[in-house]
């Protein structure tokens, strides 16, 4: 997840501070083939996009390689106005898209630190 946020920061510092402004996730096929290429040019490779404990755990449950799906974190989609994306330090920009390490889905922010989900809600009072 900190490599794809590197990848991020890079991103956004050239393209004048602007998120990149991709497909919705509800239409997974292209939204992967998005995030896949807006990062390729930071060396932002497919594996990197993956969680190698959500793979062990679909590799479990028998799904096929070719079934699973190739990015596992979702980003977050903020407006195309510039410098949103780095405003607030605990807007997360990326959520694990499953809940494979026992304490929830990991969260990565923008200073590329990660926790879990309830870790965050526990630093808030929520549990």
């Amino acid at each position: 997840m900190r490599a794809v946020t590197v990848g991020l920061h890079a991103y956004v510092q050239d393209h004048q501070h602007v998120w990149p402004q991709g497909p919705s996730l509800n239409d997974e096929g292209p939204w992967e083939v998005f995030w896949l290429s807006v990062l390729k040019p930071y060396s932002i490779e497919s594996k990197t996009w993956q969680c190698p404990a959500f793979n062990s755990a679909l590799a479990a449950k028998g799904v096929p390689v070719g079934e699973r799906p190739k990015i596992h974190y979702v980003p977050t989609m903020f407006p195309a106005t510039p410098g949103i994306a780095t405003r607030w330090a605990t807007q997360p920009w990326l959520i694990e898209r499953s809940s494979v390490h026992k304490k929830g889905p990991h969260i990565c922010w923008p200073d590329g630190s990660v926790k879990s989900f309830d870790k965050v809600l526990a630093e808030t009072g929520v549990r």
